[in-house]
């Protein structure tokens, strides 16, 4: 949001990310991957802290993800899904 409309970010208002782990140890360890509660897991801003974000970090992340996108779509069009 920083890098695309640092206009709307008010970090003033931002809370300090902190969180709580799942329950399951092999959750933590990232075994496998469940969609989040986020009014049981954060009281605030979600998880990590938003003060450590930077328009700068957020466009290395945005061209990033653009750049896996675009060879995605490339290799969609160009060709087969699965092989013969």
């Amino acid at each position: 949001m920083m890098y695309y409309h640092p206009e709307l970010v008010n970090l003033q208002e931002a809370g300090k990310g902190d969180y709580k782990k799942f329950a399951i140890e092999s959750l933590n360890e990232k075994v496998a991957w469940i969609p989040r509660d986020w009014s049981k897991v954060s009281e605030d801003t979600g998880i990590g802290n938003p003060c450590k974000a930077s328009a700068a970090k957020g466009e290395r992340f945005a061209k990033a993800v653009a750049e896996k996108y675009a060879k995605l779509f490339e290799e969609l069009v160009n060709g087969e899904i699965y092989p013969e």
